[in-house]
């Protein structure tokens, strides 16, 4: 019997857009036939998506100390080490409703099928037994799998960097019934693209969608230059005003 986690207790007004996680196969597997993509859609969408991005202000040396403290000084000859931006979300998968639905309903797994997709994701492509050779004592180094994050409009092309998984509500056989897995991913920016044509590309149409929604926000032209203006007066006007 085919799974089906969609909720349907809870009555809406019109359809629902759910979030998803796709694998992104390598540029080589596109001359096959059958590429080996598998998607995971959300069963309920996120309540928060955490966007972070940090990133460090590093100044040049200068050929002198007296042209090092120039350039300390102005923050001038140094730019801003940035690293990638990361997502984090919760994902929730819950089987008692399908239960409820019915009772003979191929739910015996519980969550697990779930939870199982989420893993293969977060261990990354399959190992060769070279790996096995290794020193317990040693980290294993993965190759991660590349997928797109489709949140709506948007399409994040991320690698996940954490998992932690809470199994909750286990029914007889020991299956969990509901999961509630945090992730972490990291976006796949310029640089972290290269080898795979299809991240490259996903990133390409974030940055685009990007400047499209920024066009619409941004305060330009006479607007923009009168700010400028303002905030370079010297002084505090009257009425308390830059």
């Amino acid at each position: 019997m085919t799974r089906n986690l969609d909720p349907t207790l809870l009555a809406f007004d019109q359809q629902l857009a759910r979030g998803m996680l796709v694998t992104l196969p390598q540029t080589a597997d596109a001359t096959t036939s059958e590429p080996s993509v598998r998607a995971l859609r959300f069963q309920y969408n996120p309540e928060t998506v955490t966007r972070t991005r940090a990133g460090q202000w590093e100044t040049k040396p200068g050929k002198t100390p007296e042209q090092t403290k120039v350039l300390t000084d102005g923050q001038r000859g140094g730019g801003l080490h940035a690293k990638s931006e990361t997502i984090a979300l919760k994902l929730i998968f819950d089987v008692t409703e399908a239960l409820l639905r019915d009772r003979e309903w191929a739910g015996t797994s519980g969550v697990l099928p779930e939870l199982a997709i989420l893993e293969g994701m977060a261990l990354g492509k399959d190992q060769t037994g070279e790996e096995e050779k290794k020193p317990a004592t040693k980290l294993v180094s993965l190759n991660p799998t590349e997928l797109l994050l489709l949140l709506g409009p948007r399409k994040f092309p991320v690698i996940i960097t954490g998992m932690t998984i809470v199994e909750q509500r286990f029914d007889t056989g020991l299956f969990p019934l509901r999961a509630e897995v945090d992730l972490r991913m990291r976006i796949l920016e310029v640089g972290e693209n290269a080898a795979n044509s299809k991240v490259a590309q996903a990133f390409k149409n974030l940055r685009d969608q990007r400047l499209e929604m920024e066009d619409l926000a941004a305060v330009k032209g006479a607007d923009a230059q009168t700010l400028i203006a303002q905030a370079l007066e010297p002084g505090l006007k009257s009425n308390g005003t830059v």
